[in-house]
């Protein structure tokens, strides 16, 4: 498995890594509304059932043809990795396997990044 560090995203935005089947940006993890929940889940479930793959909150993407990564904006509620989690257990069947990393930015904020498992139902 491969270790997520601050060096390690800065690497993705100076590199203009494009979003691809198997990794995807997202500025923001809201988890307010039941609509921000269910989106949560698709953006992970899909990620599980497309073979596997990072999503990674927290990153902006530059839009375009082939979205990539801009800037790492942050989240600051540290309890959304442990919201996400839970929500993922009760919210997903099969189980969904994946590992959560917190990468520690500037001041108070993070990012988040999932890593998920190819799912063994999946498509």
């Amino acid at each position: 498995m491969t270790t997520w560090t601050r060096e390690r995203l800065e690497r993705l935005i100076a590199g203009e890594a494009p979003e691809s089947v198997a990794l995807e940006y997202k500025g923001e993890l809201a988890l307010g509304t039941r609509q921000e929940k269910l989106e949560a889940l698709k953006d992970l479930s899909g990620m599980a059932n497309g073979g596997g793959g990072t999503v990674i909150f927290g990153m902006s993407e530059d839009d375009g043809e082939w979205p990539t990564s801009a800037s790492l904006v942050g989240l600051t509620d540290r309890a959304l990795p442990g919201r996400l989690e839970d929500m993922v257990r009760a919210g997903v069947q099969p189980p969904l396997l994946a590992t959560y990393t917190t990468v520690e930015l500037d001041g108070s904020a993070y990012a988040l990044v999932v890593d998920t498992e190819r799912s063994p139902l999946g498509p």
